[in-house]
């Protein structure tokens, strides 16, 4: 019986990789980002920024600072190529200039750093900073968040609470019946 169960699970193992195996994906990518604000209080040079890349990926396959991408369109200055990283266990796709990689830029350079969530269909901005060389700073964007507002999260403590004085009260009259 034990050898019948490994050999299942090193089949699944074989297979399971094979019917996950998903379609290179070649598409446009564009995206703006705005308002930005600059790190240390300076105006931005260029608010929006706007651009679009052409890039070939599987989703399923991890990359780091991949070449396979080029720039459709992009209305700020860069310094030498664009590269992309792409985790498929967050679905996380991060463009950004070759100097230092697709996540990282000096200030006072010509660079920036885009960040997309794949859903499987398409992006969504998640965050944008860039710099450029004459500006002295660099410029952030990002999206606002989901907060729960405090009424709620009040009302949410309150039920909590209630609930431990529930179950509190419950074991203590098991506790006396059982007695």
């Amino acid at each position: 019986m034990r050898v019948s169960c490994l050999m299942l699970a090193a089949l699944g193992m074989l297979i399971l990789p094979i019917a996950s195996k998903a379609a290179t994906i070649t598409t446009d990518v564009a995206f703006t980002a705005t308002p930005l604000v600059g790190s240390m209080g300076t105006t931005p040079p260029v608010d929006p920024v706007m651009g679009s890349f052409h890039i070939t990926f599987d989703p399923t396959q991890f990359y780091f600072d991949a070449a396979s991408i080029s720039i459709n369109d992009l209305n700020i200055n860069v310094d030498g190529g664009v590269v992309f990283s792409y985790n498929p266990l967050v679905s996380i796709l991060t463009i950004g200039g070759s100097n230092l990689g697709s996540g990282a830029f000096f200030a006072s350079t010509n660079d920036f750093s885009l960040g997309l969530k794949y859903d499987g269909s398409g992006f969504t901005l998640g965050g944008f900073s860039y710099s450029q060389a004459r500006a002295g700073d660099s410029f952030d964007y990002r999206p606002a968040q989901n907060i729960v507002p405090l009424p709620g999260a009040l009302s949410l403590f309150a039920t909590a609470l209630a609930g431990l004085a529930c179950t509190r009260r419950w074991r203590h009259r098991i506790g006396a019946v059982s007695a």
